[in-house]
C-alpha cells in the first residue's frame, strides 16, 4: 500500500519500494540466515534489475504519523526462530525512521517456512509494538 500526503508544497507519495529497500538491507546484513517470501511462502530471490523487483514480502499501513509493517520471511534450518525474528524486527525499527521519517508502531514478522534441503511450510506470526514510553 502506498502512502500519499498533500502539503502546501505538493503531493508526497511513498510506495512499498521505499520501506522494501530498507527491509532488503536488514535481511542482507543477516548473511543468508533469512530469506524474503511472499505471503504464501514462495521465496523471493534478489532481482537482476531493480525494475523487476518484487515487493510482495512487505505490507504497510500508514496512520497518524506512524506505520505498521508486516514482513514475510523464510528462515534457514538450524537457527533460532526467536533470535532471527527479533533481529529482523530491531533492524526494521532502526531503519524505517531513516528512510520514511515515520516510526513503526507495529512490526509484524510472519515466518512462512523453514528452509533446509526442502522448504517446510510454517505460519508463525510475531508482533512487536512500539514502547509506549519511547520518544
Amino acid at each position: 500500500m502506498s502512502y500519499k500526503e498533500t502539503t502546501e508544497f505538493g503531493t508526497i507519495k511513498i510506495n512499498d519500494a521505499v520501506p522494501g529497500g530498507a527491509v532488503r538491507r536488514v535481511i542482507a546484513d543477516m548473511e543468508g540466515r533469512v530469506l524474503l517470501s511472499t505471503p504464501k511462502g514462495r521465496p523471493i530471490r534478489p532481482p537482476a534489475r531493480a525494475a523487476n523487483d518484487d515487493y510482495s514480502f512487505i505490507e504497510t499501513e500508514y496512520a497518524d504519523g506512524s506505520v505498521d509493517v508486516t514482513i514475510y520471511i523464510i528462515l534457514r534450518f538450524g537457527g533460532s526462530i526467536q533470535a532471527a525474528v527479533q533481529e529482523v524486527a530491531a533492524g526494521v525499527r532502526a531503519e524505517l525512521p531513516n528512510v520514511l521519517g515515520l516510526k513503526p508502531d507495529l512490526v509484524r514478522i510472519v515466518v512462512t517456512g523453514v528452509q533446509s534441503q526442502n522448504l517446510s511450510k510454517r505460519n508463525i506470526v510475531t508482533e512487536t509494538y512500539a514502547d509506549a514510553d519511547a520518544t
